[in-house]
């Protein structure tokens, strides 16, 4: 009986870590390969895949108000963040994680971090960049709202 229920548990803890990870497992096997198909060696630096939402929270507290909007679409949320601005660097965070709490409890998405679905990398070239088109990701070029990076997600 005792086998039986740590097989459940290790079966149960499994099935959460894969789910957690989401895409992100299958984006960092398509950076692998596509580090291997070019032939030029080229560093892509992971700055960033699965977030709590405490990490979300923290990034969030971190930009202006005008890159939160260009970011997140000026969803309704992001009004809320920005009416906050002002408060303190800890208190910004905690506020700022109780709105994310409430908005995906709302059904907001938020950000493809939380679920595990997407990989910040380090900008890199054009070739780069058509190589993950190509391949079924989707490259939404960060820098252009202020964030050095690439958002990587499955198209």
């Amino acid at each position: 009986m005792k086998k039986v229920f740590l097989g459940i548990c290790l079966l149960m803890f499994t099935s959460l870590v894969v789910f957690a990870d989401g895409n992100a497992a299958i984006i960092r096997q398509l950076i692998a390969q596509c580090e291997q198909s070019l032939d030029v060696r080229i560093s892509i630096n992971q700055t960033s895949d699965y977030r709590t939402i405490r990490r979300q929270a923290e990034l969030m507290a971190n930009m202006t108000p005008s890159t939160r909007i260009s970011l997140y679409n000026n969803a309704y949320y992001v009004k809320e963040m920005n009416d906050n601005d002002n408060l303190s660097s800890s208190q910004k965070i905690d506020k700022f994680e109780q709105i994310l709490n409430a908005a995906r409890r709302n059904g907001s998405r938020i950000s493809y971090h939380i679920t595990g679905d997407a990989v910040d990398i380090t900008p890199s070239t054009q070739q780069v960049r058509n190589w993950f088109e190509k391949n079924g990701v989707s490259v939404l070029d960060e820098t252009e709202s202020g964030v050095m990076c690439w958002h990587l997600q499955l198209k």
